[in-house]
C-alpha cells in the first residue's frame, strides 16, 4: 500500500475533514468601479532556445525550478509559471485549474510558441497533463514529476468526481478557516514528509506561507474533483512521468499499474521511478530528474 500514498499534497489534511462548508462565493457582477480580474497565471522568462514552460504545485513558486534554470537555460527559453494564489498573487474566482488550464493554452498561442515542452510538478503535472491533451497539436513532449491526471484514483480505482465531492467539499472548507496562527504549523506538517533537505523544506514553508489559504482549499477541491484522464488519453507526443521513490520504500516489487493506468490510452509514455526521493523530486534528486528529462526531450518519439 506504500504506492497508494496520495501525490497531490492532500493526504495530511484528508483525515481530519469531517464537515461541509457553505458553497463557493460567487464572484460579484462587474461594476464600472470594479476591478480587473487577476491574472491566473505570470510567467518569468529565462533563457533563449526551444521554449520549455515549467509549472509549480499547490502553495510553491517559480524557485522550485532553480536545478531546471541551472540545467536549461543555456540552450532553452524557460518560461517559469506561477499561479493565482500562491507565492503572494492574487486568488481568482473558481473554477480555478480550467482557469489555469485554458491561460497556459492561451499563453501559448499568444507568444507563438513552437510546440513547446511541458513540465509539471504534482499539481503542476496534472495542469501540465491536461493541458497538453486539451490542445494536443500546440504542445511538444510533456513531463509529470510525481503527480497524475486524476490523484483521488491511485489508492480507489473507482474514484469518480461524484464520489470525492463530499470530502473535497470538507477539505476546502477546513483548509479555508486555517487561521494565520495556525498556517504556518499546518505547513509544516503537509510539506514535511515531501521533502528531504530541512533547507529545501525552510524554503517551501516561506513561500507557502504568502499563499492565500482560500486558494489552496479551492486547488484542494478541484484536484479531488477533476478527472484529466480523459485529455491525457488524447496526448499524441510522448509523455514522461517520474514517481517519487519513497511511495514504494521497503516495498522489493513497486507496483505501477496504478500510474500506467492514468496514463491509459497516450500512445506513447514512460514511467520511471526515481529513487530515494521524496515528492519534491526534483529537489531531492536534481541530478537524476534532468538527466532523465534532458534524455526524454532529446530522443526522437517512439
Amino acid at each position: 500500500m506504500r504506492a497508494m500514498r496520495p501525490i497531490v499534497a492532500i493526504a495530511v489534511l484528508l483525515a481530519a475533514c469531517d464537515r461541509h462548508p457553505a458553497a463557493p462565493t460567487p464572484t460579484p457582477t462587474p461594476t464600472v468601479d470594479a476591478q480587473p480580474t487577476p491574472a491566473a497565471i505570470h510567467v518569468r522568462v529565462v533563457g533563449t532556445g526551444r521554449p520549455m514552460i515549467l509549472i509549480p504545485g499547490l502553495a510553491c513558486d517559480g524557485s522550485v525550478w532553480r536545478g531546471a534554470e541551472a540545467r536549461f537555460a543555456a540552450g532553452w527559453q524557460l518560461h517559469v509559471v506561477e499561479l493565482a494564489g500562491f507565492a503572494g498573487h492574487p486568488a481568482i474566482p473558481p473554477p480555478f485549474l480550467d482557469t489555469v488550464r485554458q491561460a497556459i493554452v492561451d499563453y501559448v498561442a499568444t507568444q507563438r510558441l513552437d510546440h513547446p515542452v511541458v513540465i509539471g510538478h504534482s499539481l503542476g503535472a496534472m495542469v501540465a497533463l491536461w493541458v497538453v491533451g486539451s490542445a494536443p497539436e500546440r504542445f511538444g513532449p510533456v513531463v509529470a514529476l510525481d503527480g497524475v491526471p486524476f490523484g483521488a484514483a491511485l489508492s480507489d480505482p473507482g474514484a469518480t468526481p461524484a464520489t470525492t465531492r463530499t470530502r473535497a467539499e470538507a477539505l476546502r472548507a477546513r483548509v479555508a478557516a486555517i487561521s494565520d496562527a495556525d498556517k504556518p504549523g499546518q505547513a509544516r506538517l503537509m510539506f514535511a514528509p515531501m521533502v528531504t533537505a530541512p533547507a529545501d523544506l525552510d524554503a517551501i514553508l516561506r513561500v507557502a506561507a504568502r499563499a492565500d489559504v482560500r486558494a489552496v482549499g479551492q486547488a484542494m477541491y478541484e484536484l479531488l474533483t477533476t478527472d484529466a484522464r480523459p485529455a491525457a488519453a488524447r496526448i499524441t507526443t510522448p509523455v514522461l512521468m517520474l514517481v517519487a521513490g519513497d511511495h514504494f520504500a521497503g516495498d522489493p516489487a513497486p507496483d505501477l499499474a496504478p500510474y500506467e493506468a492514468q496514463l491509459a490510452g497516450a500512445r506513447d509514455h514512460r514511467i520511471a521511478i526515481v529513487p530515494a526521493a521524496r515528492h519534491f523530486v526534483m529537489l531531492d534528486a536534481p541530478a537524476r530528474v534532468y538527466d532523465e528529462i534532458e534524455r526524454f526531450v532529446a530522443a526522437p518519439a517512439r
